[in-house]
């Protein structure tokens, strides 16, 4: 039953593989980056599926059946290399998916003071309480209409700053958490791609009784 269950896992193995890699996406670093690290986390089926199929023969292997484990030993080996040929790739697109994402956290800022820019002028430019209102209706903030119109301007300018404040903050916020989990997903990436390659190694160097028989 465990050779059986070993060819199984493989064969799910080969279905996620073409189901992660088609239609590929070669240019979207984001893309590449979501499938490696699936590769990686999925990592356990091809490894039991090898484990179960060599573990314990001790009943007589024929021609053909030593032929099919020849060509899997050498597939735990294929394996292995595609692994740590992940490295690489995943060097590659952590840097570029950082500097997409830097890309996007500039350009959130320059639209952030463009944006407040715009209601400062607009707010130089009011002279009716309903100019006024309709920048305090942007912010959120309701106006006291016992006050003056130059009071009620100097609130409306304190909460523009203010506002723009809580904005930059919330942008520079997700920056940071971006950076952080764009590192966690690196580290585990990579690792976890050393560790599956040496570990398809070792399958491969322990079923080197395969390749030695001649059958």
């Amino acid at each position: 039953m465990l050779p059986l269950a070993g060819y199984a896992l493989l064969s799910f193995t080969v279905l996620d593989f073409v189901y992660l890699l088609f239609p590929p996406r070669l240019t979207d670093p984001v893309w590449q980056f979501e499938v490696m690290t699936n590769l990686v986390e999925r990592v356990w089926a091809p490894l039991l599926g090898f484990v179960f199929i060599f573990y314990n023969r001790q009943e007589r292997i024929e021609r053909s059946q030593m032929r099919q484990l020849r060509f899997l030993s050498w597939l735990a080996l294929l394996f292995a290399l595609f692994y740590f040929g992940l490295l690489p790739l995943g060097i590659g697109n952590t840097w570029r998916i950082y500097q997409l994402n830097e890309g996007q956290y500039n350009s959130q800022i320059a639209q952030q003071a463009q944006q407040f820019q715009t209601l400062r002028d607009r707010l130089e430019d009011a002279d009716t309480i309903d100019d006024l209102n309709v920048i305090a209706a942007f912010l959120n903030r309701p106006l006291a209409f016992d006050e003056s119109i130059p009071q009620l301007k100097q609130q409306l300018a304190e909460q523009i700053d203010g506002t723009e404040q809580n904005a930059i903050v919330q942008l520079q916020t997700q920056w940071e958490n971006q950076k952080t989990n764009l590192f966690k997903n690196f580290i585990k990436l990579n690792l976890g791609a050393v560790l599956s390659g040496a570990w398809l190694i070792i399958i491969w160097r322990w079923t080197r009784w395969t390749r030695k028989n001649k059958q």
